[in-house]
């Protein structure tokens, strides 16, 4: 039976990478010479009408001319679509200075009432109250609202429309969500759970961290093997630290206080430890094969746990000299780690299992059947941690000294890595093949809703 189970899960590897492929990501050209807008429609203003209409022909008005967003046909229906904003697509420009966005709206329909064809196909073209003004690597949302008009009896006529660019981020509480294919970072405000703004690094990308109490966003990028600092409010960037010694850089983490960042480079199987401060490498390490997640557990000593799922073991390291404290040998493909209620627990996936692994000896203490795929485990405080089944669609909940999982909580398809807000007590789950976030209310354990991203998301960070 165990044999069988991990026949299963391999069988089901192949077929989620086969099958979760990125159409629209797939569609773009990912270009040094380009630049990258998401087009978001949103709707304003109550309406007791239900109204559907279908968009096409979107393009924005640039010096050389009209470019194609290439979106496709959009259909809108105000009724089954709750979500307060709606990502229409990801399109890939010239660089330049766009002012307009023109569109055709067609098969209007409010109420049971649809528009006479000879009507149809109406062309409305928008002066945007700024340019865009878009830069070679570049990513930037743009925003189309709409609402129903009323004639002078009070009924609904038509929709109306307007279209601007992203602005100066308002407020503190921010989710960053970093899509790694696409070179793209979305600013989310947590208070109301809706895509602000995004920006674009050369990527790809890998995994981002904030630090709250200095408003710092550190994202990893693969492609450039550096770690770029930003302010997390304005989106400036602060400061670009260079790994010269690496080639796959993809997983980071930061110590307790944020002075250093640990990071892992697969393709030299090295660990680093970089002082952020200063830019400066302070201790580089060789460990095992292909390391890649990192886990931090503050304490005396602090210790970091870096997972290699080829070699299937877990180095447990000092975090303050990267000397190897111990080996953990786990079960096939552990995807995460974590320090929790005095142990160290494992997401092995080729078994749907997580193992609890006694620190100091590396002793097997018990194994936790959990859904399928468990990849990310996360702590929600010292009693409850979670695992998201990225082959589902659920987090199995953990608690300490019980070596079993009753209960899961709901998550959106194929949830991968998570993210909490502290001061709105909200989850983030990330479900990659989707294109999105999913929201939870922890007092609840219920979705709220999704926020729909032009990319898939790899990585989330809050700031509160």
């Amino acid at each position: 039976m165990h044999f069988l189970r991990i026949l299963l899960a391999l069988a089901a590897i192949f077929v989620l990478t086969g099958c979760l492929a990125p159409s629209t990501e797939r569609g773009i050209a990912l270009s040094p010479d380009q630049a990258l807008t998401t087009i978001y429609l949103s709707q304003s203003g109550p309406s007791t009408e239900g109204i559907s209409f279908s968009l096409d022909g979107l393009a924005l008005l640039s010096e050389g001319g009209w470019v194609d967003l290439g979106t496709g046909p959009v259909n809108v229906d105000s009724r089954p679509h709750r979500a307060s904003q709606r990502a229409l697509g990801l399109a890939s420009l010239p660089p330049g200075d766009y002012r307009k966005i023109r569109f055709y709206l067609s098969r209007l329909k409010i109420g049971k009432s649809a528009i006479p064809p000879s009507e149809d196909q109406k062309l409305f073209e928008l002066t945007l109250p700024e340019p865009i003004k878009l830069e070679a690597t570049d990513s930037q949302c743009l925003f189309l609202d709409w609402h129903l008009a009323a004639d002078e009896s009070g009924g609904p006529t038509a929709p109306v429309f307007k279209a601007w660019g992203q602005g100066q981020t308002l407020g503190g509480d921010l989710l960053f969500a970093s899509c790694d294919r696409i070179g793209t970072i979305y600013v989310i405000r947590s208070d109301i759970n809706e895509v602000v703004a995004s920006f674009g690094i050369p990527g790809p990308l890998g995994e981002i961290a904030v630090a709250s109490d200095m408003r710092r966003l550190h994202v990893l990028s693969t492609g450039e093997r550096s770690i770029f600092t930003f302010d997390a409010l304005n989106r400036h960037l602060i400061d670009r630290i260079t790994l010269s010694r690496t080639m796959e850089p993809r997983h980071l983490v930061l110590s307790e206080d944020a002075r250093y960042a640990f990071v892992s480079d697969a393709a030299t199987g090295q660990v680093l430890k970089v002082e952020l401060a200063s830019g400066h490498v302070s201790q580089q390490v060789r460990i095992g094969h292909r390391p890649e997640r990192i886990a931090y557990a503050p304490g005396s000593p602090a210790r970091i746990a870096v997972v290699a799922p080829r070699s299937q073991q877990v180095f447990i390291l000092d975090a303050h000299s990267l000397r190897t404290r111990g080996i953990v040998p786990v079960g096939m493909n552990p995807a995460s780690a974590l320090f929790f209620a005095g142990d160290l627990y494992v997401a092995e996936q080729a078994s749907q299992t997580v193992s609890i692994y006694e620190e100091g000896s590396g002793r097997q203490l018990a194994s936790i059947d959990v859904g399928f795929q468990p990849d990310y485990l996360f702590s929600l405080s010292d009693r409850k941690a979670l695992v998201s089944n990225s082959g589902g669609q659920s987090l199995s909940v953990l608690v300490p000294d019980q070596a079993t999982s009753f209960r899961t909580i709901r998550a959106g398809s194929n949830p991968t890595t998570l993210a909490k807000s502290e001061t709105r007590q909200l989850l983030y789950v990330a479900n990659r093949s989707k294109k999105q976030i999913t929201v939870i209310d922890l007092a609840s354990e219920q979705i709220e809703q999704q926020i729909e991203l032009g990319g898939m998301p790899f990585s989330l960070a809050v700031l509160d």
